[in-house]
């Protein structure tokens, strides 16, 4: 009986060795595909960007974004509302500003999202909504897009793009930095005589 108990005793050693070596292996491979579904949403963010925008891809929209893709910021271009609206909104974008470009400078990613820092530029040699004519003029602003991705397609975009540092670069919007105005009011009134020297 004792010998029995003798030989119990290494088996179930080497039963709970297996099991921890087996539990291992298991969250290894899960902290792997994890990095790999990460690696593989940062790739749909940087197609997104280098491609769509910088390469003038606008027909692969639809294999990067969902069909019930929601833009809770429509930080794109103001895109019209339902299917295509994303391809619309940067054709107009593109429009406006046919030398654009669109560097990311920091890609993070967290289980199902990715957050992108992106640099955009651009002449506004064509059409602009609520402006009558282009600017002519060279501007650069920041965009902050979170990207949530699923299954390989953009499925929600949150954004925050610096678009009054691009719309004063323009020439749309007076420099703040540089208005000698006494007042808000004096700004309110130097922005609106500014929109009626340009028309309705």
């Amino acid at each position: 009986m004792v010998f029995r108990n003798r030989l119990k005793a290494p088996r179930k050693l080497a039963s709970d060795l297996l099991g921890w070596h087996h539990d291992g292996v298991r969250a290894l491979l899960g902290k792997v595909s994890e990095a790999m579904s990460i690696d593989e949403n940062k790739a749909v963010a940087k197609k997104l960007f280098g491609e769509v925008f910088n390469n003038r891809r606008v027909e692969l929209v639809d294999e990067l974004v969902a069909d019930d893709f929601v833009d809770h910021n429509r930080i794109i271009f103001a895109q019209p509302e339902g299917p295509g609206g994303v391809a619309e909104g940067i054709r107009m974008l593109l429009a406006a500003f046919p030398d654009m470009s669109a560097a990311i400078e920091r890609l993070v990613g967290e289980e199902d999202c990715v957050v992108a820092k992106v640099r955009m530029a651009g002449t506004n040699t064509g059409p602009y909504p609520r402006v009558p004519e282009p600017t002519g003029r060279y501007a650069e602003w920041d965009s902050m897009v979170p990207l949530r991705i699923e299954d390989g397609k953009i499925a929600e975009l949150w954004g925050i793009s610096d678009r009054m540092g691009m719309l004063t670069q323009l020439g749309i919007l007076p420099d703040i930095g540089r208005c000698r105005c006494a007042s808000f009011a004096d700004l309110h009134l130097e922005t609106t005589a500014r929109e009626s020297s340009v028309g309705p």
